[in-house]
């Protein structure tokens, strides 16, 4: 039998805590952390919370969203972008020089670039 991915352990631990009374928990955890030593997969747990704490948010309709520019940016521009993701935003601002300007929006695995470094770079292999 094939292993199970982290994220299919994380949404097998979100429904176990989900489907089980609080009082129940303790229980819940001992029967997920044997079910992890049995297929081997104890070793992977930080991989396994990481995306469990992904899925969760999911479920709870939370968009979490990074922000990288080249230097710090007004609330305003910030509010612009994050309301267009809804009202639930978990928001993470970076600054990275090397950008030049403009703005990389980074929502779950899809990078919305618009950064000037990345403009000259597809001008760079347009051009040569």
């Amino acid at each position: 039998m094939a292993k199970l991915l982290p994220m299919q352990y994380a949404k097998i631990l979100y429904q176990l805590i989900n489907d089980t009374p609080v009082k129940n928990h303790t229980n819940a955890y001992k029967a997920f952390i044997n079910l992890l030593y049995k297929d081997q997969m104890i070793n992977t747990v930080d991989y396994i919370i990481k995306e469990y704490e992904v899925y969760e948010k999911q479920q709870k309709g939370i968009v979490t969203l990074t922000i990288t520019t080249a230097q710090t940016v007004s609330a305003t521009l910030i509010k612009n972008i994050t309301k267009e993701f809804g009202k639930d935003v978990e928001l993470t601002t970076n600054i990275d020089e090397s950008l030049i300007g403009g703005v990389r929006v980074q929502h779950n695995n899809t990078i919305l670039d618009a950064s000037i470094k990345t403009q000259l770079n597809q001008l760079k292999r347009e051009l040569t």
